[in-house]
């Protein structure tokens, strides 16, 4: 796990480990920067799916995330949706070639 707080350490995470396997956008972030993380992501590790979480009541980010999970649904629903996201990385198919979100733009 590669914790990052904020956008400077997303970029310094995807440019130096080459072992990071899904991504986990949380609910506190304004869209603005979730969308700046987004696509950060997408430049410098453009295989890595990204699971966006986001509050009840506020729109999501969907736009380049594979898949988005309210924040306040059952946590097992977290764990399940991230176990289930991890085994097809694991697998060599990414969310999008599952079915699963978006496809490419």
């Amino acid at each position: 796990m590669v914790p990052a707080t904020n956008w400077l350490e997303v970029y310094t995470a995807c440019k130096e480990s080459r072992d990071i396997h899904l991504v986990i956008i949380g609910q506190v972030l304004p869209n603005s920067e979730k969308l700046r993380v987004m696509e950060t992501v997408k430049e410098l590790c453009p295989t890595v799916p990204i699971l966006e979480i986001y509050q009840s009541g506020r729109r999501k980010v969907d736009e380049l995330s594979n898949k988005e999970i309210e924040y306040d649904s059952d946590p097992n629903s977290l764990v399940r949706e991230v176990n289930r996201m991890l085994k097809q990385d694991a697998g060599g198919q990414s969310s999008s070639e599952a079915g699963e979100g978006p496809g490419p733009r």
